[in-house]
């Protein structure tokens, strides 16, 4: 279900899938867990900080391992 993401995000960001699939962990799992607490979803702004945040490093080629 996921692997066109995952496909593309390899592609857009030239990270190996095991950084993308953590990516992918983060960001939607950031985005749920604030449904689950609210209920509400999150606003444009902190979609967008949570984007930079992420991306940034991705970036500078930093390694999590």
């Amino acid at each position: 279900m996921q692997d066109p993401y995952r496909l593309a995000l390899q592609k857009a960001l030239g990270e190996p899938e095991n950084r993308v699939l953590f990516f992918i962990d983060v960001v939607v799992g950031t985005l749920l867990h604030r449904m689950g607490m609210t209920g509400e979803p999150m606003v444009d702004a902190d979609v967008a900080a949570l984007v930079e945040m992420v991306l940034a490093h991705f970036a500078d080629g930093a390694d999590p391992a």
